[in-house]
């Protein structure tokens, strides 16, 4: 019956199809003709460069032995005129036997290959005297088009390169060469706290990240697509990508492909008319792209040709605008094309991938302009002095669609070109405003201002800059109001609590929106505030349940979480200032300060608090479900996928109130001056229930410096009930651990902590379970004591698993035990390990402020601008459980480490230890400029006595060096880094030689420069063969 059917090529106006096969005759037992193939078509950037012309289908047989003719090589007399489609088979309708007559019966022919060009259609031939057989169709053309990257298929139909046979197997081999890839290059700017960086040239490069660059933001766009021809619609415009907090190696590349705009062409699927995708492709494996608009489509002046389809969206993106649809009638333009996106990288609005304007219909024509394009978008062709013009080509850059072309009378053009993309990337110029790298990766939404869309209110959206998601739908944003505008440091009378104009998004009373639920372990940041003079209900809020968190009811530090989490009353400074909150399911902070209910508190219903919390489903801004709206502004909203530790929170407060210059509460400050806690019947203490355990082999150290009363008293140190206290008793340093399978043993090191001195102490066990040997102590980072016995008990140690350090999640306490004994004297840098700490890394631990490590679980500096106050304690431990500030029990006095002696019109400030600070060191008056220096280094310890020598002495240590300078330039608005060594310990009485060794003094160092070596450590020998040991660089050798 029906012939083969032709094979089809993908484009979807069929352009290289093969021909369909002739059907059989009437009667009989004859065949069809097969269908032909279609031509292999290679596109390169969406540019043809190949054409392998598909083989013809086999001839129908006749009811003839050996009848029907497979197809036919290539010939170039042979083609299917200008047509790229292979030609139709003949059918047997009317064919001529060799008896001479005319019949309806045999086989019909195959159809003929698809290619440039393609193949001729065959006819039947004489098969008998009563029947006719099939040809086989003709194989199309091949075709390789030049590499210099003109138009490969000419408007004209003229060829641009030269035939070419394929292989045997049908196949074309082409052999290229990449163009290799060179940097790219940057137009740079500064906006704000921010380098950004355009990058815009179509083709690839790289982007080396500069140094001291961890976390970068981009903005991509893809190329728009071409306009249609022949008055078609216009082309769509090119997707974009938004992504912040994108982390990123110093020195590493990113290798970049700017998508190029579709060309100008009669719109053939094969001319290379779609915009081509941009990429970023990162040595993490991250790989980024923003995909390109579609080309018009062709008109033909009656029918309504839709506009090309802006880049679909991926997440973390949004799609670009459709081209404006074709005019229908004569004297008409087509529709303007859609908006595409907007960004605001460059310190103000700049719109990107529109559509381009639907073409113009025109007979003889007065002049008509083009339609409008949008975004980037070009304008459809225009006509003048009856003439059409082409459509307009979108600007490089932009990312928007062409214009379509014309039709009618005045001449069928040309759709206009799509518009390059671009790529921007943003980091922060100083990298200490930069997003914490180390959480990128739990970051698992994020909006704000800059990814809000409302160029065009039918689809509106807002980017999740994390990528985890798609943009927010249109329905998803309701009301009529909300906007894009900057707040600076005054909204009318009232204060807005920032040095910064920051972009915001505005809404008002009737303008909702509904994110994305919150995550089951989540933690969200948000910056928000209530506008002068309008209503005050919620912002941050659910739409089911009774949610909320940071405003509510004109007051603010408010979380409910189906219960309070904080106090009902909430606070009520300045209401129009902007919040920082940060919000868990049972811990909130405001501005970095902890103002959750105590884990105690009553909720009135006979249950403690905590255990009530929940969430909510439809979390958004303004959307409670029972009233309560009400006039705000939003400046970013962050959520991590998981409960971020106490140094991570602090970490990501900081950030933002760096970024938008929004001063956090005194007590989450650290100052610049490093101050110590001064205990006098003051203490501090944790919340119980908040996840702080202590392992069972784990690092406590801190600097101490005792008062005289705790040379014949009891000064409690660092205690945790149940689990670990430290105290120093008649001046020596003691200890209890109680195990899972132990009671309280107190164990005295008998190490001596002098009153009136700054000493470090370093407690670590090292060892697991019951095992000798597995607590050590160290003073000035240098080990003082170990403990041969059990760790726990006077027992026996014990290697099995059956004590280890006892967890109870509970009150503890530093300055102060349960019993009623405080501590009296000063400590500083208070620090908790999860592990244990080695010598050496205890002897740099002393010296640092360095809270990074996930291992560190405590850590306070006491660092304070008010030297007496009753704030709480920030934790910066990087690994410490959410909720484990210290709670300041009663008002604590502080004091400066430093000394500060004024004599004449001099002034001496002598530091008696390293100067620790968050800063890197001791900021000096901005009024001085050089300073006399003396650095001593510290001095060797002396010799233990060799105790089957008795009657002799050991050595004595040597002295520290000294070193001075009598000006020393210092330069402005520096911090400089004071590193004091310590003294050498003295070396224990011992019956083996070498032991008694004094201990080395440690090195001292000013500003990194100026140093003097510590003393050596002094040794005994009644033969005087042993030499103390060599000092460092500058001190003295022991005795």
């Amino acid at each position: 019956s029906g012939g083969g059917a032709a094979g089809a090529d993908t484009s979807p106006n069929g352009t290289f199809d093969g021909g369909s096969g002739g059907g059989a005759g009437s009667g009989g037992f004859s065949g069809a003709g097969g269908g032909g193939g279609a031509a292999s078509v290679l596109l390169i950037n969406s540019v043809l460069r190949a054409v392998a012309g598909g083989a013809g289908g086999g001839g129908g047989a006749a009811n003839v032995a050996g009848s029907g003719r497979v197809g036919s090589e290539y010939s170039s007399s042979s083609l299917n005129g200008a047509s790229f489609t292979g030609g139709a088979g003949g059918t047997t309708s009317a064919c001529t036997t060799t008896s001479g007559g005319s019949t309806n019966d045999g086989g019909g022919s195959g159809g003929s290959g698809g290619g440039y060009y393609g193949g001729a259609a065959m006819p039947v031939y004489a098969a008998s005297a009563g029947e006719c057989a099939g040809n086989g169709g003709m194989r199309g053309g091949n075709y390789v088009f030049t590499n210099d990257g003109t138009a490969v298929i000419g408007n004209s139909g003229v060829a641009q390169g030269s035939e070419t046979v394929a292989n045997t197997d049908g196949s074309i081999v082409i052999d290229y060469t990449p163009a290799s890839i060179s940097a790219c290059t940057e137009t740079p700017q500064t906006v704000d706290i921010y380098r950004v960086i355009k990058l815009s040239a179509s083709g690839s490069c790289t982007w080396t990240v500069p140094a001291g660059v961890t976390t970068i933001d981009l903005f991509a766009v893809g190329g728009g697509g071409a306009g249609g021809s022949f008055g078609g619609s216009g082309g769509g415009g090119g997707a974009a990508i938004f992504r912040t907090a994108l982390p990123v190696t110093a020195s590493t590349n990113l290798t970049v492909k700017i998508g190029y705009g579709g060309g100008a062409s009669f719109t053939d699927a094969w001319s290379g008319g779609n915009g081509d995708s941009t990429t970023v492709s990162f040595p993490s494996g991250l790989f980024l792209a923003a995909n390109g608009g579609s080309m018009g489509v062709k008109g033909d002046g009656t029918n309504t040709k839709v506009g090309g389809v802006g880049g679909t969206a991926v997440n973390g993106g949004f799609a670009g605008g459709a081209g404006g649809v074709s005019a229908t009638t004569v004297n008409t333009r087509g529709a303007i094309g859609k908006t595409g996106i907007s960004n605001y990288f460059t310190g103000t609005v700049v719109e990107f991938g529109g559509g381009g304007g639907g073409g113009t219909h025109k007979n003889a024509c007065t002049p008509l302009d083009g339609q409008l394009g949008s975004s980037g978008g070009a304008a459809g062709a225009s006509c003048n002095s009856n003439v059409n013009s082409a459509g307009g080509s979108a600007l490089a850059g932009t990312g928007g669609g062409g214009g379509g072309g014309g039709y009618g009378t005045s001449g069928n053009t040309l759709g206009g070109k799509g518009g390059s993309g671009v790529i921007y990337i943003r980091y922060a110029a100083d990298a200490a405003n930069a997003f914490p790298s180390s959480i990128s990766s739990s970051l698992s939404a994020r909006w704000t201002p800059d990814g809000l869309q409302l160029l065009d209110s039918t689809r509106k959206g807002w980017i999740d800059s994390s990528g985890s998601r798609a943009s927010l739908a249109n329905s998803a944003i309701a009301g009529t109001t909300t906007s894009i505008t900057t707040r600076g440091p005054m909204d009318g009378v009232n204060s807005t609590d920032s040095n910064k104009t920051n972009l915001v998004v505005k809404g008002g009373t009737s303008d909702i929106i509904t994110l994305s639920d919150l995550p089951t372990n989540y933690t969200l940041f948000s910056v928000a505030r209530y506008v002068t003079g309008g209503s005050k209900g919620r912002v941050i809020t659910t739409s089911t349940g009774n949610w909320l968190s940071s405003l509510y009811n004109g007051v603010n530090g408010c979380a409910h979480h189906n219960t309070w989490l904080t106090g009902g009353g909430c606070n009520t400074t300045n209401v129009h200032g902007w919040q920082i909150g940060t919000d868990q399911l049972k811990y909130f902070r405001q501005n970095g300060v902890d103002i959750t209910l105590n884990q105690d508190a009553n909720n009135g219903g006979g249950h403690y608090y905590l255990y009530n919390q929940s969430t909510s489903t439809g979390f958004g801004i303004n959307n409670y479900w029972n009233g309560e709206k009400s006039d705000w502004e939003l400046a970013d909203m962050l959520i991590f996928n998981r409960e971020l530790t106490a140094g991570e929170i602090r970490a990501v407060e900081t950030y933002i109130s760096r970024i938008y210059g929004i001063a956090l509460a005194s007590a989450a400050i650290s100052s610049e001056t490093d101050t110590a806690a001064s205990f006098n019947a003051s203490y501090f203490r944790g919340q119980y229930l908040s996840g702080m355990y202590i392992n069972d082999t784990f690092t406590v150290e801190a600097w101490v410096n005792p008062a005289t009363v705790c040379n014949s008293g009891n000064c409690a140190l660092f205690n945790y009930e149940g689990v670990l206290v430290t105290k120093i008793q008649n001046g020596e340093f003691q200890y209890a651990l109680w195990g899972v399978n132990s009671t309280w043993t107190w164990i005295n090191t008998g190490v001596k902590i002098p009153a009136g001195e700054w000493h470090h102490i370093g407690l670590t066990k090292r060892l697991r379970y019951g095992q000798a040997n597995a607590v050590d102590l160290y003073v000035d980072g240098q080990l003082a004591w170990t403990r041969t016995g059990n760790p726990y008990t006077d027992a026996a140690p014990n290697s099995t698993t059956t004590d280890v350090v006892n967890t109870n999640d509970t009150w503890w306490y530093l300055g102060f035990r349960s019993d009623g004994n405080y501590f009296y004297g000063s400590v500083d840098e208070f620090k908790l390990w999860k592990v244990a700490r080695t010598g050496a890394e205890i002897a740099a631990d002393m010296h640092s402020s360095d809270a990074s490590s996930p291992n560190m679980q405590l850590y306070f500096d006491f660092n304070r601008n008010s030297l007496t106050n009753s704030m709480n304690l920030q934790n910066f431990a990087m690994g410490g459980a959410p909720r484990s500030d210290m709670i300041a029990q009663t008002s604590i006095n502080y004091v400066d480490v430093k000394s500060v002696v004024t004599n004449g019109p001099y002034t001496t400030i002598t530091f008696p230890r390293t100067y620790i600070t968050q800063y890197g060191g001791w900021k000096k008056p901005d009024s001085v400029t050089a300073a006399s220096v003396l650095v001593v280094g510290g001095g060797g310890g002396g010799a233990g006595q060799y105790t089957s020598q008795t009657s002799q002495n050991g050595g004595g240590g040597g002295g520290g060096g000294v070193f001075e300078i009598g000006s020393y330039p210092l330069a402005s608005s520096t911090y400089i880094p004071i590193l004091v060594g310590t003294g050498g310990l003295g070396g224990p009485p011992s019956s083996t030689q070498e032991n008694p060794y004094g201990r080395r003094g440690g090195t001292t160092s000013f500003n990194s420069s100026l140093t003097a070596g510590g003393g050596g450590g002094g040794t005994f020998t009644s033969f005087n063969q042993m030499n103390g040991a060599a000092g460092t660089a500058g001190g003295a050798g022991g005795g």
